[in-house]
């Protein structure tokens, strides 16, 4: 027999009527199944004792004890064995109490029982094996679930799992350790209550449906509110799950909390911008100073050899052209290095000298509008601002080959916004970093203030770069 073909099902006759028994196995025999007999309850246990047996054809009535007692006794050895009970004409009412107890079907002992016999043990044994196959496809779904679940739990990152309708169904520790929530408490809320915040939701809910009707990989980073409501920052990075009928029927989102590496960047940021105002502020209040030392006594000295020797009195008054022109490139050094600070005004006025430079450097049209005035006292904040500004007038100049450029800072309330337009030939579709752009220097210094870049086509060709933050920086 090859072994991938499954053995025939063996059927144990357990009754003390030889004659029915003999025809009970030729029955049986015919569809193929193994026959096998006993004529007593002891005689059966017996057997069993050494035997594998699938369907057990059991009289009630036995000569040294009932179908119940045999039963009671395979109980207490653990063996559990299917059987179809077997009973006289008058006993239907005992023969339906043990098909509450267990038993597959029954046969009364009739002029039919060997017609309908077949049929039964077929029923009956077609039934096991459907019962088996369920218990093997419930062991392998518990088994793939047991080793989703875990890896799930392995994972460092935050994982979450939402249905179709964004509602939450699941998450792990991570995610847990990170909120405070729990899975129970969350599971069945939808996937934007994870913000809880009344600014973070509508953008939120937005992008869980934009990923339902256009499913496919992204990233996103947005903000967690915890049980103790300190805000975590994660980066997501969101698939979806389909069905075979290409439906989304589970949105899974990985994420990274980077809460404590934005901070450190942020850190990062700030000391570099202090040094360079240091370095600035040493430009302009030492080597200017002592250049501008340097300047008087060399027109002293001129002044005295304007009497006495005329040619050099040149000299001298040369050496002071050299150094005001010194003078000048050191102060343009300390503006380059501390735009903001060394200004009285502040960010206006650094980004409306920014203007005038470009105008004078590149021989373009660039304009300043703020209107009402906006004051701004963090310098920090503010040096990011017009670094964001001098990198979007550069990659409108250098790489757009803009003839026109606007600057514009505007403040709504508590909202405002630092935008760049140009006239140039427009900004790519799928920008890359590596080519020089700056838009990862840009985008890094619009979060290093809490705020969001954003960058739009103009009609009929240009481009506008839009850095939108809060007058204060964000919890």
């Amino acid at each position: 027999m090859d072994s991938s073909t499954p053995a025939p099902a063996t059927v144990l006759i357990v009754d003390d009527d030889p004659g029915l028994v003999r025809l009970m196995g030729k029955a049986v025999r015919r569809e193929g199944f193994v026959a096998a007999s006993a004529s007593s309850g002891e005689t059966a246990i017996d057997w069993l004792a050494g035997h594998q047996v699938d369907l057990m054809l059991l009289d009630m009535k036995l000569p040294d004890m009932t179908g119940s007692n045999l039963l009671g006794h395979l109980e207490k050895m653990e063996r559990s064995v299917p059987f179809i009970v077997i009973t006289g004409q008058g006993d239907e009412r005992l023969a339906v109490e043990m098909m509450r107890g267990g038993a597959l079907d029954y046969l009364v002992k009739d002029a039919q029982f060997l017609e309908f016999l077949p049929a039964v043990v077929n029923r009956a044994l077609t039934q096991l094996d459907r019962q088996k196959r369920l218990e093997v496809a419930e062991q392998e779904v518990k088994r793939q679930h047991a080793f989703s679940s875990s890896v799930l739990e392995a994972s460092g990152a935050i994982m979450v799992i939402a249905d179709a309708a964004g509602r939450l169904v699941q998450w792990n520790q991570a995610c847990e350790k990170t909120t405070g929530w729990s899975g129970d408490e969350m599971r069945g809320k939808q996937i934007w209550d994870m913000v809880r915040s009344p600014e973070e939701v509508a953008p939120a809910a937005g992008l869980a449906r934009e990923i339902i009707a256009a499913p496919g990989p992204r990233e996103h980073e947005g903000s967690l509110l915890t049980r103790s409501g300190e805000r975590r920052l994660i980066t997501w990075s969101i698939t979806t799950l389909r069905n075979p009928q290409g439906e989304v029927e589970f949105i899974i989102a990985s994420g990274i909390d980077i809460t404590e590496r934005k901070r450190l960047e942020e850190e990062v940021l700030e000391i570099s911008g202090r040094e360079r105002r240091r370095m600035g502020q040493d430009l302009h209040d030492g080597v200017c100073q002592v250049l501008g030392g340097i300047d008087m006594l060399a027109k002293v000295l001129a002044q005295k050899l304007a009497r006495k020797a005329p040619a050099e009195a040149g000299e001298a008054n040369a050496i002071c052209g050299y150094v005001r022109q010194a003078m000048t490139e050191a102060r343009a050094l300390a503006r380059g290095l501390s735009p903001v600070e060394l200004e009285t005004n502040g960010l206006m006025a650094a980004l409306q000298e920014l203007a005038a430079s470009t105008e004078k450097l590149f021989n373009v049209t660039c304009e300043f509008h703020c209107s009402p005035p906006v004051l701004m006292a963090d310098n920090v904040r503010a040096t990011h601002l017009y670094r964001i500004a001098q990198e979007a007038i550069h990659n409108a100049i250098k790489h757009g080959h803009a003839s026109h450029i606007v600057l514009r800072l505007a403040a709504n309330g508590e909202d405002m916004a630092l935008s760049i337009t140009d006239n140039g030939s427009g900004f790519p579709a799928n920008p890359e970093p590596s080519k020089g752009m700056g838009l990862r220097s840009m985008r890094y210094r619009a979060g290093g203030i809490g705020g969001m870049l954003e960058i739009q086509p103009v009609e009929p060709q240009g481009t506008r770069v839009i850095c939108r933050f809060l007058s204060q920086a964000g919890g």
